[in-house]
């Protein structure tokens, strides 16, 4: 087996974002069936910018200050 280069791992990286963020919307469809796109789109906003359960980042400790 060879190693992967660098871009390889950072496609990687983003193919595995993209498929769990489509994940989550389907997750979001079947859950709030009465949401337009939209608003559809606006929970997956929120849930990618503040994930349940790290709210203060995502390793335990006081949270950081750089970039406040």
């Amino acid at each position: 087996m060879t190693a992967l280069s660098p871009a390889e791992k950072l496609r990687i990286a983003f193919e595995l974002h993209e498929t769990g963020r489509r994940m989550y919307l389907q997750t979001l469809k079947r859950k709030h069936r009465g949401l337009s796109d939209e608003q559809l789109h606006a929970e997956l906003l929120n849930w990618l910018l503040l994930p349940p359960g790290a709210e203060n980042g995502d390793s335990p400790g006081p949270r950081s200050g750089r970039f406040a």
